[in-house]
């Protein structure tokens, strides 16, 4: 857009009246081409608010996809979270259920072996009360033969006394511990005493074999004390998974 220029001239005496037409002409156009300026600026202006409404369009689409990804991301990271969370609450729950399951039946069958055992233990008595009577009726019956059958009849009793005595030593007046605290074995040895288990402080293991008269230890039973004394016992816990 062009704007003429123009020369002004101090116009001589007696032309006024050209002078002011001039004037008047000139700033017509400068009026003209002020306008057509104008109305360039606002066309500019409405093209750069254009352009920015668009761009910040674009920028808020933009945003909107972005908090839209973040979103999904977040929702999908808590979905796996909470399905970890519920695979490790039915895993604890799972693993629960089967300990419950597995201490019962280790309960039942340490009672059922209790109560057998206890029963075994009960008819070996009734046996050894019954041998002992049956020797002591044959003694008396045989006494004529008292001296050919004293040694066999000698090694019986010793053997029967033997066994009364270990299943009643934890119960006689000069046992220094706690009968509660003693578990009957019979074989290898007879005993092991777990001092001050039934008072809830376990103090010592000790492991007892119980010998009447001139009897000696076996040779199984000396490699068990040597093994106990040589501190050569140690503790082994085995865990089975019966699910």
């Amino acid at each position: 857009m062009l704007v003429r220029k123009f020369q002004y001239n101090r116009p001589k005496l007696g032309n006024y009246a050209e002078w002011f037409h001039t004037i008047s002409s000139n700033a017509e156009e400068v009026i003209r081409v002020i306008h057509n300026f104008m109305e360039a600026i606002i066309v500019i202006l409405f093209i750069v608010l254009a352009i920015l409404g668009y761009q910040i369009y674009s920028l808020s689409i933009k945003v909107e996809q972005k908090a839209k990804e973040k979103y999904e991301s977040w929702k999908k990271n808590e979905y796996e979270y909470i399905k970890r969370e519920q695979r490790e609450l039915a895993s604890r729950e799972a693993r629960s259920l089967v300990s419950e399951e597995v201490n019962t039946k280790v309960k039942d069958q340490f009672e059922g072996w209790q109560k057998s055992e206890i029963e075994r233990i009960k008819n070996e008595q009734r046996d050894i009360a019954k041998q002992e009577a049956e020797i002591l009726f044959n003694q008396w019956k045989e006494s004529n033969s008292k001296q050919i059958r004293s040694d066999a009849i000698q090694k019986s009793k010793a053997v029967i006394a033997g066994k009364i005595t270990e299943h009643f030593v934890p119960f006689l007046p000069d046992f220094n511990f706690n009968p509660k605290d003693a578990r009957f074995m019979g074989s290898p040895i007879d005993l092991i005493v777990f001092d001050g288990l039934d008072d809830e402080t376990l103090r010592d293991i000790w492991f007892i074999e119980v010998k009447t008269g001139a009897s000696a230890l076996s040779k199984r039973q000396r490699q068990i004390r040597d093994a106990v004394q040589g501190q050569r016992v140690k503790w082994l816990e085995i865990k089975k998974d019966f699910s």
